[in-house]
């Protein structure tokens, strides 16, 4: 107790006296401050006067150490459990409301409620009011940067915000197209406002047009709390497009924007049947630290209208983790030749029809909600550029006007939907009504067409989610296989079990193959004697392809989401994603701490041995191991005739991973191959070392025990948990 109150309130001794006897108390009962007063003067008489023993409970209870009538002290707040969990969930989400925190720890109300409270009184958090929640932010919280968060809670505003950040800059009417028939324009407008008041969106002139910017400056304030809106990904995909000739061309640009190469970029666009193309995928090999690439699609377009085209993109790194990012949709639109807009009143059109001639048609439907039908329908119609005039007092009718673009005639369509389609189409030329209806048939039923193969695949794509669920869990029973260092029997049954189920869920990715290697060279091998490097590399490359079903799951999930689909199974999509990103970490971290071997840190001018950390009992010669990278280093140099540097040397039995600093070289030896955890650790591992002691390196006499105490920072970085 005494040390957690110096460290956060500097506590006097009398303060430590007076909080040692409350701790007595609320054992028993809540605490009363005559009761804690009598018992301190009994106890603590002798040693203070009465006088200052009454100011230390006082300044106690401002300082909300102490509460009257809690059975419970600040440093005792934070070992509930779930207490704990509402703080740190306030803290990584600050603004976040009552339902929220339910929802995200699965808590009841009345639980969460009493948890708060207890938070509040000491002074751990605050709330406020907003709209109609409550909502609570850390006590430390910069109250100025309130406003940017709020303006950021609802989802709409998340989504605009996110459509203007990765896209550089937007007008007001290409934030339109970018949400049609998701956004209305009014409600866009309704949470502009609080993005542009709280100072994150502004406005500027370009080429004499009011374009909307992010405002970096305040976005900096806030960003650590934005990870899954503006975290920058190693691969940054832009697009546009153009017309020629008849045809759009669509370009998608890719730019590697991390410092190692990327490989196997793989372009893959969802074209709608409103065009036709040759090629939906595309692929780079390999792109270098900070190239780029422009990738062109050629759209044949099919019919008039408008379409979202979007798509993903696929790419592995260094490490051969694999990775998708999303490439934002672009509305494109094929103006229709025949007409063109005209608004009427309601009463001139019924007057039109009792003149014009009319022609006639009916669709039959099938397998397709009757709302849904009724949409299509409708949207079809409206992406002709003729304008609605009176959706009907039935639900499911409406009424359009435009006119022939050469002969500026009015055109009539009336749209009706119950057990089938009807449309008629009213024009003082009944051949030409004849020709605009076959036209307007022929969108509806591709659109038709087009929705139930969408409903169709829906279903396939969430199969083929949960059996990637299904075999992860596979894959972790493997891993753990290996942990516990099991018969090879018994792991190469499961791979081929494995390898079955992947010939059948994943047929466009290379896991099958990768499956059957492994299979094969431990197949080899089984009745020889196992080393513990053969299963430590077997769960590298379970790791390996956990990552892979990850993309996979999610690259899929994607395209679901965009369907109409059931919150519950989304849900359980996303926790499932969660719980296979979970797992991943787990069998890092474990594999991270079972391959470590030794650390030695080599000054770069000298070639000696600063310092030395054996993760294992077995001790190796320092100053042998890096005199020798010391003279391979030299080697490459003398080969190549420039600068040349090493990366990573691979033993059967073992792997050295290095790393340049200033001042130092750090070599890593893991008894398997390293993951992306054992990177980042040494890299963390040398900045901190450097850092720490850059004036013993800058003037270094040979005196390497200055350096020991560089133990601690092994014990942070290596060893904790």
């Amino acid at each position: 107790m005494s040390r957690f109150l110096k460290e956060s309130e500097k506590s006097s001794q009398i303060e430590l006296e007076i909080l040692a006897i409350a701790q007595e108390i609320i054992r028993k009962k809540p605490l009363k401050i005559e009761d804690l007063y009598t018992k301190a003067k009994q106890k603590l008489g002798n040693l203070y006067s009465k006088n200052e023993i009454n100011t230390t409970i006082l300044e106690l209870v401002l300082k909300k150490i102490l509460i009257p009538d809690k059975k419970i002290m600040k440093n005792q707040v934070l070992e509930n459990k779930k207490r704990n969990m509402i703080y740190k969930c306030i803290i990584d989400n600050p603004g976040v409301h009552l339902r929220e925190i339910r929802e995200k720890l699965k808590l009841h109300p009345h639980v969460t409620n009493f948890h708060l409270k207890i938070l509040e009184s000491f002074d751990f958090i605050y709330r406020k009011s907003y709209l109609k929640y409550r909502v609570y932010f850390p006590k430390d919280f910069n109250m100025e940067n309130e406003a940017i968060i709020l303006a950021l809670k609802h989802d709409t505003a998340k989504k605009i915000f996110k459509a203007i950040h990765n896209t550089g800059e937007l007008s007001f009417a290409q934030l339109k197209d970018y949400f049609e028939g998701e956004i209305s324009p009014k409600m866009l407008e309704y949470h502009l406002s609080p993005l542009k008041n709280c100072g994150l969106i502004k406005t500027i002139k370009k080429d004499g047009e009011d374009m909307l910017i992010v405002v970096q400056t305040t976005l900096e304030k806030i960003e650590k709390y934005l990870a899954d809106l503006v975290t920058p990904g190693k691969l940054l995909v832009r697009r546009a497009y153009d017309y020629v000739g008849g045809d759009v061309r669509f370009k998608v640009v890719v730019e590697n924007a991390s410092e190692e190469v990327l490989r196997d970029i793989t372009v893959h666009l969802d074209v709608k049947e409103q065009f036709t193309t040759q090629n939906k995928m595309q692929m780079i090999k390999l792109l270098e630290p900070e190239e780029s690439r422009g990738i062109d699609f050629i759209l044949t377009p099919l019919a008039c209208g408008k379409s979202k085209i979007h798509g993903y993109v696929t790419y592995q790194d260094s490490y051969m983790q694999s990775y998708s990012t999303k490439i934002n949709p672009v509305l494109v639109q094929i103006k229709c030749p025949l007409v063109q807009p005209k608004i009427m009143k309601y009463l001139e059109a019924l007057q039109l029809k009792e003149r014009f001639q009319v022609s006639r048609a009916e669709i039959s439907y099938s397998g397709i909600p009757k709302d849904n039908v009724f949409r299509i329908a409708r949207e079809q119609i409206a992406s002709l550029d003729i304008s609605e005039i009176e959706k009907g007092t039935d639900a499911y009718t409406t009424l359009f006007s435009g006119e022939a673009k050469i002969t500026g005639d009015p055109i009539l369509v009336d749209l009706r939907v119950d057990e089938s389609i009807k449309i008629d189409v009213y024009m003082s030329d009944i051949k030409q009504a004849t020709g605009f209806l076959a036209y307007i048939k022929n969108l509806i039923r591709i659109a038709l067409d087009y929705s139930l193969q969408i409903s169709t695949s829906v279903e396939k794509i969430k199969k083929m989610i949960f059996n990637g669920f299904e075999f992860s869990s596979r894959l972790s029973e493997l891993f753990n296989l290996c942990e516990t260092q099991e018969s090879l029997d018994e792991i190469l049954l499961l791979l081929k079990e494995l390898q079955i189920k992947s010939e059948s869920y994943f047929q466009d990715t290379k896991l099958t193959e990768a499956l059957i290697t492994r299979y094969n060279e431990l197949e080899q091998i089984k009745d020889k004697e196992i080393y513990n490097r053969t299963y430590l590399n077997l769960q590298f490359e379970v790791q390996v392809w956990l990552g892979a079903v990850i993309t996979f799951a999610e690259t899929n999930a994607k395209i679901y989401y965009e369907s109409p689909i059931d919150q519950f199974t989304r849900s359980e999509i996303e926790m499932g994603i969660f719980k296979l990103k979970d797992e991943l970490n787990r069998m890092a971290k474990n594999y991270f701490r079972k391959i470590l071997f030794t650390l030695i840190l080599i000054h770069s001018f000298t070639g000696l041995s600063l310092y030395t950390y054996n993760f294992s009992e077995k001790d190796l010669d320092s100053d042998l191991i890096s005199g020798f990278l010391t003279a391979i280093q030299n080697f490459g140099m003398e080969v190549s005739k420039e600068k040349t540097r090493m990366k990573r040397i691979s033993y059967e039995a073992f792997e050295i991973e290095l790393i340049d600093g200033e001042f130092t070289v750090a070599a890593l030896t893991t008894l398997s191959i390293p993951n992306q955890l054992t990177s980042l650790a040494l890299q963390r591992f040398l900045h901190r070392f450097e850092a720490k002691f850059k004036s013993q390196l800058k003037d270094f006499t040979g005196n390497v025990s200055q350096f020991q105490s560089a133990d601690e920072l092994i014990k942070e970085i290596f060893l904790k948990d």
